[in-house]
């Protein structure tokens, strides 16, 4: 996952970010914020691949969010061949329906000072997933650094 802070609005406390890389499970968590944009990671690259098994962890990570579940796992790389499947045969489904819920997305989203606070605390939540504690990493490293202490004051 990658995050770029694209817009500072200081007076409003308001951030706008480029997040890339997130699954579409954690986009509807953030579905209460203000989503500028989602996009889909390039599908024609996944056109392109050869044929995807369950041991190619490594190359379906550059599609999907990789998870500690070896089922779960495996069954999103399935998905994954199903959908590269479909792409390459040019079979006139409704590709949207075969994404699955981990395919990357891109999203630029504008997040409050308050709302940025949660995000960032998240991963003192034990229950969390890794996705979402490694997005509220990433924020607070996106964030710029003379500010971070507007994301510490209320931690106390």
């Amino acid at each position: 996952m990658k995050i770029t802070l694209l817009e500072n609005d200081s007076i409003n406390l308001e951030y706008t970010f480029l997040i890339e890389g997130i699954s579409n499970t954690l986009i509807k968590k953030l579905e209460n914020y203000i989503i500028k944009e989602i996009t889909l990671h390039p599908l024609e690259n996944l056109k392109k691949e050869h044929s995807l098994s369950t041991f190619d962890s490594l190359r379906a990570s550059k599609y999907i969010i990789t998870t500690k579940n070896i089922l779960e796992h495996e069954e999103n790389i399935k998905a994954l061949e199903k959908l590269r499947v479909t792409l390459q045969a040019d079979i006139p489904k409704n590709i949207k329906n075969l994404i699955p819920e981990v395919y990357k997305r891109n999203i630029t989203c504008k997040l409050d000072l308050r709302n940025l606070k949660k995000f960032i605390n998240i991963n003192e939540l034990e229950n969390n997933n890794l996705e979402e504690k490694e997005l509220s990493k990433v924020l607070f490293k996106a964030f710029p650094k003379a500010s971070r202490n507007l994301l510490e004051e209320e931690k106390e």
